[in-house]
Formats: structure tokens, sequence, C-alpha cells
């Protein structure tokens, strides 16, 4: 966590992201290198190339947006803020609405993420990124409460 003079600022955990991207991203770059070597006719080295070769920009598109824009929580004393660096959209909770906030687990389809919520308002904030224990110190610090 990092405390400045307007809040603090809990840690992006970015390793993560790289480390899952960056696989997926050799991946795709091995597979371009086997698919224009290994295939038979020149076809199914274009298609195999061009498939693999889709999947490697994709992955490289995706780290490259999170890393050039990774997202930012600021917990202040009359504010929660999420959003992302050099975006100009946030997300905000604020103490005016209620001071009682919660982690809850929300089901999207298959995945699920955590979300930050409080009470008395519909705004969540997805604090899957960032280390569930830091988040609630970084509150708590500020005077937010988490009841049971």
């Amino acid at each position: 966590m990092d405390t400045t003079l307007t809040g603090t600022e809990v840690r992006f955990r970015i390793w993560q992201y790289d480390l899952g991207l960056g696989l997926f991203t050799f991946f795709f770059a091995g597979m371009v290198v086997l698919a224009v070597l290994t295939a038979d006719t020149t076809g199914g080295q274009l298609a195999g190339g061009l498939f693999m070769g889709t999947g490697l920009v994709l992955c490289t598109t995706a780290w490259l947006n999170i890393r050039l824009h990774p997202a930012q929580l600021f917990v202040d004393v009359d504010l929660i803020t999420l959003g992302a660096r050099g975006r100009p959209k946030t997300t905000s909770l604020y103490r005016t609405t209620s001071g009682d906030l919660g982690i809850i687990l929300v089901r999207y389809g298959r995945g699920a993420h955590w979300n930050l919520t409080q009470a008395g308002s519909d705004t969540r904030l997805d604090v899957q990124g960032f280390k569930k224990r830091d988040v609630i110190e970084a509150c708590i610090a500020h005077g937010w409460r988490f009841p049971d």
C-alpha cells in the first residue's frame, strides 16, 4: 500500500497478469513457428500461421493494455475510487451513501470476481486484481466499516 496526502493507493497485482499472458504469448509464438515449419502444404502453413498469429496478437495486445493502463484503487476518508491509469472513467463509492462496506463474490457465467460493495448503493468495484487483505486494511484505516 502507498499512503499519500489524499489517501491510500492499494497496489494492483500485475505480476499475475504478466505471468499468465506471458505464458500464452510464448505458446502462440511457438505455435506460429511450428505451424509454418511443420505444415505439409503452403495452405496449411498459411492457415496455421494466421490462426496462431491472431492468438499471438490478441495476447500481446491484452498484455500491453494491462501494462499501460493498470487498475488503480484509491481509498480516502470520504471516497473509494477504482479506475485505470491514463483512462478518464472511474467508479466511486461515497461515504455520504454509507460507511458500511462488504466484499462479495460475484459470478458471471463460469467465472467469478471479487467486488467491493456498499450498503445502500448498487455500485460495485471489481477488486479482483488486488489483495483482499490490503483492500480491507486500507478501508479500515480511513474509517470505513465491514460489519458482519
